[in-house]
């Protein structure tokens, strides 16, 4: 199989496309080497170390894959990332969604309008869900070209990224649809990629999705993006998808989170198709 070359950026070229998560000032240092890789994941595979990916799922709209692990439950300091090459982007496509929109909990980043989001939810029980929708307005995603979008939240605040680059920062509280105070509100339900967590039913992403990431800790400033696929001291998940891909999948870094391709009754349900591809490239 061909690999997928490095050509994200000229930088990745000269970092090698591996970091080390910065320290309080939320930056990545594009430059180092990660050195927390676990035994058989990036530190010694041929895609490993942030090298380009060999591949990536294909998510038609009914296709989803279910992460059912407490760690994923975050509530504060934490951070979600994906490469995404979307066929559809109007309307509304979940990418990474752990949340409930009827209960008001967990959080989600999607495509929505053609433009990049991270929603998180607080609790309230008083009437319709309570939600901070982090977008900005002008930052459109093309079809059938390849983004990075990724959402961080801590302390109140929300950031957005596509490319890597910070291209908003959202205080929960002034742009809030309800009361928006405190931690995000957990969701004790399964995450999923490629459709709404809660239903399944809805909100379904169509096109090609890669190196799904989440952090236990926060992203607040621009950063390279081919180190998505990176290991970190702080990595809860990350799915790189590269080739075979099986019906049960394991996370990278040497975390214990666990995936399955679309439904449990059977293999070639509402499974996203394996497919190589070539690097993303912003």
């Amino acid at each position: 199989m061909v690999g997928r070359w490095c050509t994200v950026v000229w930088l990745a070229l000269a970092a090698g496309c591996s970091f080390e998560r910065g320290g309080s000032d939320g930056t990545r240092d594009a430059g180092s080497t990660s050195s927390d890789a676990a035994p058989g994941d990036a530190g010694d595979q041929p895609d490993g170390g942030g090298q380009c990916t060999t591949g990536a799922l294909d998510f038609s709209p009914d296709n989803w894959i279910e992460v059912d692990d407490d760690s994923l439950d975050l509530t504060d300091d934490f951070a979600v990332e994906a490469w995404v090459r979307p066929r559809e982007v109007g309307g509304e496509h979940q990418i990474v969604s752990r949340h409930d929109d009827g209960a008001s909990e967990g959080y989600v980043l999607m495509i929505k309008d053609s433009e990049p989001e991270f929603r998180i939810y607080y609790s309230d029980d008083s009437g319709p869900p309570s939600h901070c929708d982090c977008r900005k307005s002008g930052e459109e995603v093309v079809a059938d070209e390849w983004v990075h979008l990724a959402g961080s939240f801590s302390g109140g605040t929300s950031y957005l990224y596509k490319n890597g680059v910070l291209i908003d920062v959202c205080v929960c509280q002034d742009i809030c649809s309800g009361n928006c105070d405190g931690d995000v509100a957990g969701y004790g339900g399964p995450m999923a990629i490629g459709i709404e967590a809660s239903r399944l039913d809805r909100f379904a992403a169509d096109g090609l999705i890669d190196d799904v990431h989440v952090l236990a800790s926060p992203i607040t400033a621009s950063f390279d993006p081919a180190t998505s696929g990176s290991c970190a001291t702080d990595s809860l998940l990350l799915f790189r998808f590269d080739a075979p891909v099986g019906q049960e999948l394991t996370s990278g870094c040497g975390t214990g989170v666990t995936g399955r391709l679309g439904s449990d009754s059977g293999a070639d349900l509402n499974d996203p198709t394996a497919v190589e591809v070539d690097c993303p490239v912003p």
